[in-house]
């Protein structure tokens, strides 16, 4: 997830955190160099919130299993603890995308009629799919619907059972032409428009649709994954037990993931 998710949200407590995104400033009008006047414009802007939430979990270790642990279980603790937090982090970055929350507008995440970001009855990866994908996220307006934005996707992410399909269509420098080629020459002049996305691939879609697939602008602009105070190590506790002998391992991550912008993100469910 952090490839694609921008992970350096920062909440300071557990309250509500709202943050604005301003609108592009409007476009210049053409003024009569001959005492013409200028015009106003305004510039608006939408909220989006998030609150923080603790996730924690304690293993224990009773003094018989201490000593006879001869697989090295007590001493990876920390590291399969540390590996679980990072797991979380990516379960709620996910979540972001298959459970389509809601938006600061009151509208699902992906919406294909009030945000244009989604496509229902879609199909596979393919030059079409992602010509007619990466063109709906570009003529996105700004939050007064006053010009196009031409969002450019960086990032695929996809499940694995469509990881051939796609690193075939980003590799490949002759993806398949609907019109045919009529020979060897053509085929090979022929370049890959869609080569520079970066793919990625996460078990949590399969599990979600294994057809599904998005595509994400730039870093920053797409999900983010706040803290609390931008901390995003995990915080490991251990105490010896008393009234039963053995030992306590506790670890607990704050952290909560929100869509910043629906524009930046596009939908195609593959179905």
């Amino acid at each position: 997830y952090s490839v694609w998710c921008d992970t350096t949200g920062n909440c300071n407590d557990f309250r509500t955190h709202v943050f604005a995104r301003a609108s592009e400033a409007p476009s210049l009008v053409e003024v009569n160099p001959d005492g013409g006047e200028y015009q106003y414009g305004a510039v608006t802007d939408a909220k989006e919130s998030v609150a923080v939430v603790d996730y924690e979990i304690i293993v224990p270790f009773t003094r018989k299993a201490m000593i006879n642990d001869d697989v090295g279980a007590l001493s990876d603790i920390r590291g399969k603890l540390g590996a679980a937090a990072k797991r979380k982090y990516g379960d709620l970055v996910y979540a972001v995308l298959t459970g389509n929350p809601a938006m600061g507008d009151g509208v699902a995440l992906f919406d294909a009629t009030d945000h244009g970001n989604y496509i229902t009855a879609g199909a596979a990866p393919s030059v079409a799919t992602l010509n007619f994908s990466a063109a709906a996220m570009a003529v996105q307006t700004d939050l007064q619907g006053l010009q196009n934005l031409n969002i450019r996707p960086q990032f695929i992410i996809a499940p694995w059972a469509l990881k051939g399909t796609v690193d075939n269509l980003l590799v490949t420098t002759n993806p398949a032409y609907a019109g045919g080629f009529t020979n060897a020459t053509a085929t090979n002049s022929v370049v890959n428009p869609w080569n520079y996305l970066t793919p990625v691939y996460d078990s949590r879609l399969d599990t979600s649709n294994a057809a599904g697939w998005y595509l994400a602008a730039q870093k920053g602009k797409t999900v983010k994954l706040f803290t609390l105070g931008g901390n995003t190590a995990p915080h490991l506790e251990t105490r010896g037990g008393f009234t039963v002998d053995g030992m306590e391992f506790k670890c607990r991550v704050t952290a909560a993931a929100k869509a910043v912008d629906w524009r930046s993100l596009f939908y195609n469910d593959g179905a």
